[in-house]
């Protein structure tokens, strides 16, 4: 019988001892509240949201007949927009265009952006940082 209780003791004590591992780091996308003992396995992503006026649509559309605006991040085109649909002002979760930045396991990083029209012409390029869990807004204009 104490051979049983031992063992038993034995099992408990490393159950309750045991962390639980995961990602500890709250701003990763896979964070967990549960973890204890951070284990690596962080990953990260944020936020970019791309907008411009009334004033820069007009001129895109009624000037230069552009269409469709291609936004290319690093290199990669990463979706289109419509000039004709412009915004009132900066909106990471709302209307405007916004991207999903993998970051992979660093919390920040650097990235250039261009956006060319339907042409093939550069109307906007430049470049931004990102950090974990951020959104970054960025206006397009000349």
């Amino acid at each position: 019988m104490n051979k049983l209780i031992f063992i038993f003791s034995i099992i408990l004590i490393s159950t309750v001892s045991c962390k639980k591992k995961g990602c500890t780091t709250e701003n990763a996308a896979n964070y967990n509240v549960e973890a204890k003992e951070d284990d690596g396995s962080c990953v990260y992503e944020a936020k970019t949201s791309f907008w411009f006026t009334e004033g820069v649509s007009v001129f895109l559309v009624d000037a230069y007949n552009v269409t469709e605006l291609t936004v290319y991040i690093d290199y990669v085109s990463a979706g289109t927009m419509d000039p004709a649909e412009w915004k009132i002002g900066p909106d990471c979760d709302g209307e405007n265009f916004t991207i999903i930045n993998d970051l992979g396991v660093s919390s920040g990083d650097n990235f250039s952006y261009s956006v060319r029209d339907n042409f093939g012409t550069e109307q906007f390029k430049g470049t931004y940082s990102l950090v974990g869990n951020d959104c970054q807004s960025i206006q397009l204009k000349w």
